[in-house]
């Protein structure tokens, strides 16, 4: 089961351990098993993570676990499995930092006055994200081919989601 205190405060430790591998720390998720506990990490950073970045958190990560008193009293005497991964296209777009990252990108994202559309990220300056909305969701489940463009603040709209797109080959 999830320990969200726990999980908390080792996302306050581990941000600055995950920051000095010149990432951000996305999420951290602490499951409490009886002989052992699984944390799982996500990691970030504008243009996308690599292996050799994740494999490098994950040791500047086990190695400060291993070595902070708090740290170790969160997990316990127990063995821990640690995960360290990037959050993979379907994380929910919520942060500026998230739309920034999906610039050019296809989402659906729900709308206070429109509800669901679909559309492409084209700026984010600040708390604004700039939107061209490519189709509409109608109450009826319908989907309406309709360009607009759009800025909307991000606290207006609910968490994107990225659309995968597929490019047709000849």
């Amino acid at each position: 089961m999830p320990t969200s205190t726990g999980a908390q405060r080792l996302a306050e430790l581990l941000a600055p351990v995950v920051a000095g591998q010149g990432l951000d720390l996305e999420g951290v998720t602490l499951l409490d098993h009886r002989t052992s506990a699984h944390l799982r990490i996500v990691v970030d950073k504008d243009g996308g993570v690599q292996l050799d970045e994740i494999a490098a958190a994950s040791q500047a990560i086990s190695h400060f676990l291993d070595n902070d008193a708090e740290a170790d009293a969160i997990i316990g005497p127990r063995s821990y499995t640690l995960e360290v991964s990037s959050p993979g296209i379907d994380r929910p777009l919520v942060e500026p930092r998230h739309w920034r990252r999906a610039i050019g990108r296809l989402v659906r994202v729900q709308l206070p006055d429109l509800g669901p559309v679909v559309a492409r990220v084209q700026d984010v300056t600040g708390d604004q994200v700039r939107l061209g909305i490519e189709w509409q969701y109608t109450d009826d489940g319908a989907c309406v081919r309709q360009y607009e463009e759009r800025t909307v603040a991000i606290a207006e709209v609910r968490p994107g989601q990225i659309e995968v797109e597929f490019e047709e080959h000849p």
